[in-house]
């Protein structure tokens, strides 16, 4: 456990010291932090009408996790 411990210590650092600095998605103007993860889900509960599959697979899903099978206890 050691080794590998130290062996992932050895290939990730020098990874991480030579990744380049990557910006993520600017925010729209006018549109403060706490603002924009609502802003998101509306977004995307407005779109989720158009996406009919969507709905079965959560039912699916759903359904799944309900039917999972469970080992009697002794």
């Amino acid at each position: 456990m050691g080794f590998l411990s130290a062996c992932t210590v050895l290939v990730t650092v020098p990874f991480f010291l030579a990744q380049q600095h990557r910006p993520g998605q600017q925010l729209p103007a006018g549109v403060s932090m706490l603002q924009a993860g609502p802003q998101q889900v509306w977004s995307a509960m407005k779109s989720i009408r158009h996406l009919k599959q969507v709905f079965l697979y959560l039912v699916a899903y759903f359904m799944l996790q309900e039917s999972e099978y469970r080992f009697p206890t002794l």
